[in-house]
């Protein structure tokens, strides 16, 4: 049995290398407009200027790990999103800017998602947070 080409580790080197390209591009584009259009772009976004380190070398935790992490935690990440997407955009955030994500991506691939959650994860609050309020049961206009 193989995995599909987008779960393999080719594919996801792939999508690493297309995320650093994607990146690479955003930062000129942002560069040649003056700092303070930048910063508003940013900011729009949930970003600062801070954050231009994290863009320019992008990890796979806001598009592979974190849907991983949810997902084996026993949260549905499109559920999440869609009932939430002022959180899931937090969470996105905090992986973006997140410095462990190769200690996630293999801490995952062990099937071990308790460890980050204990030590590194910056979601873990969040996540913590999303299942109790799934455990409580169903409310109007929150997880």
């Amino acid at each position: 049995m193989s995995a599909s080409f987008e779960t393999s580790a080719i594919g996801r080197r792939w999508e690493a290398i297309g995320a650093w390209f994607r990146g690479q591009k955003l930062i000129q584009e942002l560069s040649a407009l003056p700092r303070d259009e930048t910063e508003r772009i940013l900011h729009d976004i949930g970003l600062s200027m801070s954050d231009m380190p994290a863009l320019t070398h992008p990890n796979c935790g806001p598009s592979i790990l974190l849907p991983q992490r949810l997902e084996k935690v026993g949260l549905d990440p499109a559920f999440v999103e869609k009932c939430d997407p002022m959180t899931f955009h937090d969470l996105q955030l905090s992986c973006v800017r997140c410095n462990s994500w190769r200690r996630c991506a293999r801490d995952l691939a062990r099937g071990d998602v308790q460890s980050g959650l204990d030590t590194y994860c910056l979601n873990a609050h969040v996540i913590d947070r999303l299942l109790l309020n799934r455990d409580k049961g169903p409310t109007v206009g929150a997880l």
